[in-house]
């Protein structure tokens, strides 16, 4: 946990605006899944907003809400380890 919590300090220290991580091991696959529906979340946001501002805690609960309600049915044990953390 400690490494976690260091490496995600280290990257806002480091000027990251922002940080998604996992709270526990997840299987690669699971990651890809959550990072595509966040991914694509967050572009389709990115180019409808003027701005230039993301909502990125939003983008991360419906990429959750996407792998919840997908058609796999992942469990939510599998999605609910993806946190945001912000400066």
């Amino acid at each position: 946990m400690d490494d976690a919590i260091g490496l995600t300090s280290a990257l806002l220290s480091s000027g990251a605006a922002s940080v998604v991580s996992t709270l526990w091991k997840i299987s690669d696959t699971d990651a890809a899944s959550f990072s595509r529906l966040f991914y694509e979340d967050f572009h389709k946001e990115a180019g409808a907003v003027d701005s230039g501002f993301v909502h990125l805690a939003k983008a991360l609960q419906r990429a959750v809400l996407g792998i919840l309600d997908g058609e796999k049915r992942i469990p939510p044990y599998h999605s609910a380890e993806c946190v945001l953390h912000d400066r």
